[in-house]
C-alpha cells in the first residue's frame, strides 16, 4: 500500500493524465515501490526484471512485468516502444564482484537503455545512480553534485556507476532529455540490504563499532527517494543531476544500537580501530582474490569505510531543480522499518499449499552418531523429499534425494562417499519415477528447493531438465568450483549437479525478506507467505529449510538436516563429536537446535519434519514403501 502523502505529490506532479512509463529493475527495491507509486496513481506501468521470484511486488492491474535481463539489447530496446518516460534503476549491487560482470550489468545495461530511449524518442529517461561515486575512505561533511568523481573508485560497483553516469551525460549530449538522481543509503519497508545486513552482523556477534563513533551519514527513507524520482519526470533541467537524502544526517553508531535494543538484539558495542580493521581486510581480499572459490569476504574496505566515515550530502541541487522536500522523517522512517521487522513469522498466510513425503531411499547407521545421548542402536535413516502444490505456482520439490545416478557415478570421491555411507535405493524409489506413477513427469515440475548440496540431497536434480533450482547464496558458493577431494571435503560430488545448473540457479536472498521472529529473517518465495525459506545453518553451510503454509491454522516445516532426528530438537541434543569430520559448524548446529526447539514450543501444532528422521518415517510408512520398490 502506497503512503497517502506520496500518491497525493504524485497525483499533484504528474496529473491525471495516464502516462506509458517504463521501469528496468522493477522487482527490486527502488524500482518494485516506484512503480507501486505510478501503478495506485493512474499510470501504465511496465515493470522490466529479472527475477520471476519478485513478481510478487508488482502484483497490480496497471502494472505490466517483462522477464528481461538488462544486458539482453534486443529485449531492451523492444520494452522502450511506446513509452513516454524511461526509469533507469536495474543495477548490480554488491560490494563485492566480478568487474566484468559490473561493468556487462550498469555500464552495457545503461548503453541498451540509452539505445531503446533514442530509438523510440522517448521523451525524458531518469537514470538512478549511486553517491558510492563519490567515495575515496575520506570523511565527506557538505559534498555537492558538482564534485569531482572519487580517483580511484572505491571498488567495482563505484567503478561501473560512474561509468554509467558518463553514458547517460554522453546521451544527453547528443540531444536525449536525461536526469540522474543519486541515492543514497535507502532503507525502509521491503530493504532486503541495508538494516537486515547489519541486523544479521550484530545477532551473530560479528558486528563491531569502527572508530570512534562519531561519523554522521545520510540515510534516505525509500517514500522520500519515490517522490524524488516523481520529481525528476517533470522537473530539473535536461542533463541535470542531484543527490536525494532525507537531509537529517544521523549519528550511525548511535543509532544502530538503538535499532538493535527495540528489535530485542544484544549488542556488545566492542570497538575496533578504523585503521587496524582495514588492514585485516585488505589481507582479506588479497586472500578472496587469489582464492576465488571463497567467493565474497565478510567484510569490505569499502563497507568499513562507509561504516566509519562521516558522509553528508549538500542538497543544493535537490532543491533548486527538483523543488524537493522529504516527506517522511528520519524518526518516522526508522520507526516504520523497526515495526516490520518486529513483525513475527507467527501470522498464517492466506494462502495454503499441499504437501506429500516420499522415501527415496535410506542409509543405516549408529542412532548414537546423529543423537549422542541414545542407545547404540542400528537404524534406518530414510531420505525424505517433499512435493509441495502451490494453487497458482504448480509443482515444487523440497530435494530430490537419492537417485540411482549416486550409486553410478564413475569418479573417485563418488566411490568414497559411496564406501563411507551405503545407500538403498534403485530406479523405482527415485523420486522421478514415484511421480510417474502418480501421472506426474519431470517436466511438470517447476522448481526445486536444494536444501545444501550434500549427495542425498541433490542427487535426483538431473532429473528435472526444465525445473528452477532455488537455494542460498551461502551455501551455492561453500561448494561452487570445488572438484575432487576438496569438494568430498564438503560432502559434495559436483557430478551430479546438471550442466546448466548455475543458468537456472536463483539465490533465496533475491527473494523478497519477510517478517524477522523466532528464527530470524526468512525469504518469501512467492510473496503470499505460502513457502517461507530459512537458512538453518550449522550441518552445512548456508543449509536452509521451508516452512509450508498447508492448512488454515497449521504448518509443515521441512528442516532438513537441522537435525536428524525429531527428539534432537525438543531435546536439544547434539550430534556425536564423530560427525565433525563432515557437518560445517557445531557452534551453528546448536543455536540452530535452540531456535527449532523455541520455535516448536512457540508453534506447538506446527510440525517439523527432519530430512532423515525414524519418526516422520514412520508417520509416512517409508520402510513399507521402500520395502514395497526395492524388491518389486
Amino acid at each position: 500500500m502506497v503512503d497517502q502523502r506520496l500518491l497525493d505529490e504524485t497525483h499533484r506532479i504528474l496529473g491525471d493524465r495516464s502516462r506509458k512509463i517504463l521501469i528496468t529493475g522493477g522487482t527490486g527495491f527502488v524500482g518494485s515501490q516506484l512503480a507501486r507509486c505510478l501503478a495506485e496513481a493512474g499510470h501504465d506501468v511496465t515493470a522490466l526484471g529479472r527475477n520471476k521470484y519478485r513478481t510478487h511486488r508488482t502484483n497490480h492491474p496497471n502494472i505490466r512485468l517483462i522477464q528481461c535481463d538488462i544486458r539482453d539489447t534486443d529485449s531492451v530496446v523492444s520494452a522502450c516502444e511506446r513509452q513516454e518516460l524511461v526509469y533507469h534503476a536495474a543495477a548490480l549491487t554488491s560490494p563485492w564482484g566480478s568487474r566484468k560482470l559490473f561493468q556487462q550489468i550498469n555500464v552495457e545495461g545503461t548503453r541498451n537503455i540509452v539505445l531503446g530511449c533514442t530509438r523510440h524518442a522517448v521523451q525524458r529517461l531518469v537514470h538512478v545512480s549511486s553517491t558510492s561515486i563519490f567515495f575515496d575512505f575520506k570523511d565527506m561533511l557538505s559534498q555537492s553534485d558538482d564534485a569531482p568523481y572519487a580517483s580511484p573508485q572505491a571498488c567495482a560497483y563505484s567503478e561501473s556507476k560512474r561509468d554509467a553516469e558518463r553514458v547517460v551525460f554522453e546521451a544527453n549530449r547528443n540531444g536525449l532529455f536525461t536526469f540522474t538522481v543519486r541515492a543514497r543509503a535507502v532503507f525502509g519497508v521491503g530493504d532486503s540490504s541495508m538494516f537486515p545486513r547489519l541486523i544479521e552482523a550484530a545477532k551473530s556477534g560479528r558486528l563491531r563499532q569502527i572508530g570512534n563513533g562519531d561519523n554522521y551519514v545520510d540515510l534516505t527513507y525509500i517514500d522520500n527517494l519515490v517522490l524524488a524520482l516523481v520529481l525528476a519526470a517533470e522537473r530539473g533541467r535536461t542533463g541535470g543531476i542531484c543527490t536525494i537524502t532525507n537531509g537529517e544526517p544521523v549519528l550511525l553508531w548511535k543509532l544502530l544500537p538503538e535499532v538493535f535494543e527495540r528489535l530485542g538484539i544484544r549488542y556488545r558495542g566492542k570497538q575496533i580501530s578504523y585503521r587496524l580493521l582495514q588492514s585485516i581486510v585488505s589481507v582479506s581480499e588479497r586472500i578472496h582474490q587469489w582464492i576465488p572459490m571463497l567467493a565474497e569476504p565478510k567484510l569490505t574496505r569499502y563497507t568499513v569505510g562507509l561504516l566509519a566515515k562521516n558522509q553528508v550530502f549538500d542538497l543544493t541541487a535537490a532543491r533548486r531543480d527538483l523543488a524537493y522536500r522529504p516527506i517522511v522523517t528520519m524518526r518516522e522512517g526508522i520507526e516504520r522499518t523497526i515495526d516490520e521487522m518486529r513483525r513475527s513469522e507467527i501470522v498464517p498466510a492466506m494462502k495454503t499449499v499441499s504437501l506429500r513425503c516420499f522415501t527415496t531411499g535410506y542409509a543405516e547407521g549408529n542412532r548414537r552418531f546423529v543423537e549422542r545421548t541414545s542407545a547404540n542402536k542400528q537404524t534406518r535413516f530414510h531420505t525424505l523429499v517433499g512435493l509441495v502444490e502451490h494453487p497458482t505456482m504448480g509443482l515444487t520439490l523440497f530435494d530430490t534425494g537419492y537417485a540411482p545416478r549416486l550409486l553410478e557415478t564413475s569418479s573417485f570421491s563418488g566411490g568414497i562417499y559411496r564406501r563411507v555411507l551405503p545407500v538403498a535405493t534403485n530406479y523405482a524409489l527415485a523420486i522421478s519415477s514415484q511421480l510417474r506413477e502418480l501421472g506426474i513427469e519431470p517436466g511438470d515440475i517447476s522448481r526445486v528447493l536444494i536444501s545444501h548440496f550434500h549427495p542425498d540431497h541433490i542427487a535426483g536434480l538431473k532429473d528435472f531438465p526444465k525445473a528452477d533450482f532455488i537455494a542460498s547464496q551461502t551455501a551455492w558458493r561453500s561448494i561452487r568450483n570445488r572438484k575432487g577431494l576438496r569438494a568430498l571435503r564438503y560432502a559434495y560430488l559436483p557430478e551430479l549437479l546438471p550442466a546448466d545448473f548455475e543458468k537456472r540457479l536463483h539465490l533465496i536472498e533475491s527473494f523478497a525478506d519477510s517478517p524477522r521472529g523466532t528464527l530470524g529473517g526468512n525469504h518469501d518465495l512467492f510473496g503470499d507467505g505460502s513457502i517461507r525459506l530459512f537458512e538453518l545453518p550449522g550441518h552445512a553451510a548456508g543449509q536452509m529449510g521451508a516452512l509450508l503454509q498447508t492448512s488454515v491454522l497449521t504448518r509443515d516445516f521441512l528442516v532438513a538436516d537441522a537435525a536428524w532426528t525429531s527428539s534432537a530438537i525438543r531435546e536439544q541434543v547434539m550430534p556425536h563429536a564423530i560427525t565433525r569430520s563432515f557437518v560445517h559448524s557445531f557452534v551453528d548446529i546448536r543455536q540452530t537446535l535452540g531456535k527449532l526447539s523455541m520455535f516448536s514450543k512457540q508453534f506447538p501444532d506446527d510440525r517439523l519434519l527432519p530430512t532423515h528422521c525414524p519418526e516422520v518415517a514412520f508417520r509416512y510408512e517409508f520402510d513399507q514403501l521402500a520395502s514395497r520398490l526395492l524388491n518389486g
